[in-house]
């Protein structure tokens, strides 16, 4: 397919390293997947960790520059200035994206923002692009926020007991203890863990827990057609 003819994603994390990472991700996989990609990465975040190199990172990447904050600066910083100052910058990047007489990339048809990049839905909006907002934590985290107002009841029960009986029942990859904790108990656990029937038990069902993500994973595992779902029914409708 020419480059003028191909899908383009502009991909754009939350500048905090948990979110790059999954973005970087995200975004190689849509480039083998035939999409031309822009990853959209702050200065700051390039300058400051090593492991974004020129070979880990999509091309080509934009840089945008929401103040001249050094690099030493705090993360949280960066964070609430990207939030606040980046929607003009990154208005300007997807016009010159979509100017065809000055740019030679095919125009923007999808933007794959960070669930809580907000600034990014409003450009959108505006220039009439449709968004896929990413969201880097678990189904689980997501499935929490998405509830969270129903959480909230006249008793504020708590969740201890539903995670321990997962851990230990359901999934068979812990051990419970009595709520007066003695370290005899404690002893005995860890003894059993590492040495007991029950540690070996609870070490064989980690790795098959282990084994049923790896194979979710793979080309044809249920994360992988996730994705193309995501690519045809969303990214290229």
């Amino acid at each position: 397919m020419a480059v003028a003819e191909k899908p383009h994603a502009v991909c754009i994390p939350y500048p905090a390293q948990g979110h790059i990472n999954p973005r970087l991700k995200l975004a190689k996989l849509l480039l083998c997947k035939g999409l031309h990609i822009i990853f959209v990465n702050t200065e700051f975040n390039f300058l400051s960790t090593a492991c974004l190199t020129s070979s880990s990172i999509p091309s080509p990447t934009v840089f945008l520059r929401p103040t001249s904050t050094p690099p030493k600066t705090s993360l949280h910083l960066i964070c609430d200035s990207t939030s606040k100052n980046c929607l003009a910058p990154f208005r300007n990047l997807l016009t010159h994206l979509n100017d065809t007489s000055s740019s030679n990339v095919p125009p923007v048809s999808c933007i794959v923002s960070d669930g809580i990049t907000t600034f990014t839905l409003k450009v959108a909006e505006e220039l009439g692009i449709p968004e896929v907002l990413f969201w880097t934590t678990s189904a689980c985290g997501f499935l929490g926020y998405v509830h969270y107002s129903h959480l909230i009841g006249p008793t504020p029960l708590k969740e201890q007991q539903t995670n321990c009986r997962y851990t230990c029942k359901e999934w068979g990859i812990g051990m419970e203890i009595d709520n007066n904790v003695k370290r005899e108990e404690v002893e005995t656990l860890v003894r059993e863990l590492m040495e007991g029937e029950k540690g070996k038990e609870m070490k064989k069902a980690a790795m098959e827990w282990k084994k049923i993500a790896e194979e979710a994973t793979r080309p044809v595992g249920s994360s992988h057609l996730n994705v193309d779902r995501v690519k045809n029914e969303m990214l290229l409708s």
